[in-house]
C-alpha cells in the first residue's frame, strides 16, 4: 500500500523522524479538516545527555527538524560581517570555555517577552562568568532592534544576523529557539524550555573541563552511505523494506524520549487482549533497558472512549506503561502491515526500514541486541553522508525557499 493511499482517509500532517533526512514521515491523522491536531507528538527536541524534562514540548516540528542535527557537534562558528550590538566581535573568546544558551529573535513582541522570560529563569546564572546568554536578531526587524538596543541595551549579547546567514545555517527562523552549547563548545540541546534552561546550564557546568585538552567535536566530512551494507540481526518476511508513515489520531502517553537516531520497536496491541497485556512488562524492560536506543511504542486501533474503558475493565493506567501509547482507531498501520494477529511488534531502524517483527516476547536481549548495534553504525554513517542533517524549507537566504 503507498503511502497516498495509507493517508488518503484523512487529513494528515507528516512529522519526520529526526536525524536522518533518508527516513519516511512519521504522521499524524486528525480525522477532519474541522479537528484540532493533538498536541502530543512521537518526538522530543534533540538533545544529548541532558535531561529531557529540560525540552520545550511544544517546539514546531520545523524548527525541531531544522536544528536536531546541530546536537553532538561543534556550534557552527559565526560568519564575518554580523553587527555586535554594543561590542566589538568577540570571535571564538564569547564561547571558549563557557556555557552559551543562543537564543534567536525576532520582530514579534513574544520573541522580546521570551528572552526576557529566559534571563529571569536564569537568575543569578545569567550573571556567572562562565555563562553566555546571546540573542541573534533575525532579519526580521533587525534595523529597528539595532536602533532600539542602541538606546536601552539588553540584558545579554545580542548580534544582528542582517541577511540571515548565521541563522540558516543553525536553522533557526522566526519562532524563538533555545540552543544549549557546552564548555566544550558542542551544541548539547536543541528547543531547551524557559523553565528548563536553568537545570541543562548547571549540568552543563557541572562537567569536567580542561581547556586543554576538551575540543569541539568536528562533523564528519560527506560521504555515500552504502544502502546495501548488511544490518546484523535483522530478519523475517518485512526486513530490509520500508515502513509506512506513521499514523496516530491521539496520543495517550507521550515517547519517553526524542527517536533522534534510534530504533523504534512499534507494538500493535489492545487492551482486551490477554497476550498484549501479559506483554506489557516486557516492552517495560525493552525501554528501560535502552533509553539511549530504543523508542518503544504501543499502537491499539481502539477509539479513545473504549481505550479508557479496557483500561478500567482491566486495571490498567497509563503510569504502567514505561513508554509512548497512542490510538489509531483506522487501523490504517496495522492494515499497511498485513497485521492479522496482536501482539505483533516491528523494529524499525533510524532509516524507517523494518529490520524485524514478531511477538514482543520474542524480541529477547540475544535478538535485540545486534540490532541495536547495527543501529548505532547505521546512524554513523548517515552522519555523515549528509553531515548538514535535515534543512528547513522556510530560510532567510534572499527571502526566497530552498
Amino acid at each position: 500500500m503507498n503511502r497516498k493511499t495509507l493517508l488518503a482517509p484523512a487529513v494528515a500532517i507528516a512529522f519526520a523522524l529526526l536525524f536522518s533526512p533518508l527516513s519516511q514521515a512519521v504522521a499524524q491523522s486528525y480525522g477532519s479538516s474541522k479537528a484540532k491536531p493533538p498536541k502530543k507528538v512521537l518526538v522530543l527536541p534533540a538533545h544529548k545527555d541532558i535531561d529531557s524534562a529540560c525540552m520545550e514540548k511544544k517546539l514546531d516540528d520545523a524548527d525541531r527538524l531544522a536544528t536536531a542535527s546541530l546536537v553532538g557537534f561543534a556550534l557552527p562558528a559565526p560568519p564575518v560581517g554580523l553587527q555586535w550590538v554594543g561590542m566589538k566581535d568577540p570571535g571564538e573568546a564569547l564561547f571558549q570555555g563557557k556555557v552559551a544558551l543562543i537564543v534567536n529573535s525576532a520582530a514579534s513582541g513574544r520573541s522580546r517577552t521570551n528572552l526576557k522570560k529566559l534571563i529571569a529563569s536564569l537568575g543569578d546564572l545569567a550573571k556567572d562568568p562562565n555563562v553566555v546568554v546571546l540573542a541573534i536578531q533575525t532579519p526580521d526587524g533587525a534595523k529597528v532592534t539595532a536602533k532600539s538596543i542602541e538606546k536601552k541595551p539588553w540584558d545579554c549579547a545580542v548580534v544582528i544576523d542582517t541577511d540571515g546567514g548565521w541563522c540558516d545555517t543553525l536553522g533557526l527562523f522566526k519562532d524563538s529557539v533555545i540552543l544549549g552549547v557546552d564548555r566544550r563548545g558542542n551544541v548539547r540541546a536543541a528547543g531547551l524550555s524557559i523553565d528548563g534552561a536553568p537545570t541543562a546550564v548547571k549540568a552543563m557546568l557541572a562537567e569536567p573541563y580542561d581547556a586543554a585538552t576538551d575540543k569541539p567535536t568536528l562533523r564528519p566530512k560527506a560521504e555515500a552511505i552504502d544502502s546495501n551494507a548488511p544490518f546484523t540481526g535483522q530478519s523475517g518476511t518485512w526486513a530490509g523494506k520500508d515502513a509506512p508513515e506513521m499514523v496516530v489520531s491521539q496520543w495517550m502517553k507521550n515517547a519517553t524520549s526524542s527517536a533522534d537516531g534510534k530504533i523504534v520497536v512499534l507494538d500493535f496491541w489492545a487492551t482486551w487482549c490477554p497476550p498484549c497485556r501479559a506483554a506489557i512488562p516486557h516492552m517495560n524492560e525493552i525501554q528501560r533497558g535502552y533509553p539511549d536506543d530504543v523508542v518503544c511504542v504501543g499502537l491499539t486501533n481502539e477509539t479513545k472512549s473504549k481505550f479508557e474503558e479496557g483500561c478500567a475493565k482491566y486495571k490498567l493506567d497509563v503510569d504502567d506503561f514505561s513508554y509512548g501509547v497512542a490510538l489509531d482507531p483506522s487501523g490504517s498501520m496495522q492494515q499497511a502491515l498485513s497485521v492479522k494477529g496482536i501482539p505483533h511488534v516491528f523494529v524499525i531502524s533510524a532509516d524507517w526500514k523494518i529490520r524485524w517483527d514478531g511477538h514482543p516476547t520474542k524480541l529477547t536481549e540475544e535478538v535485540l541486541r545486534p540490532l541495536v548495534e547495527s543501529n548505532r553504525e547505521l546512524v554513523k554513517r548517515m552522519a555523515a553522508a549528509d553531515p548538514n542533517g535535515p534543512r528547513r524549507a522556510e530560510t532567510w537566504a534572499k527571502g526566497t525557499k530552498k
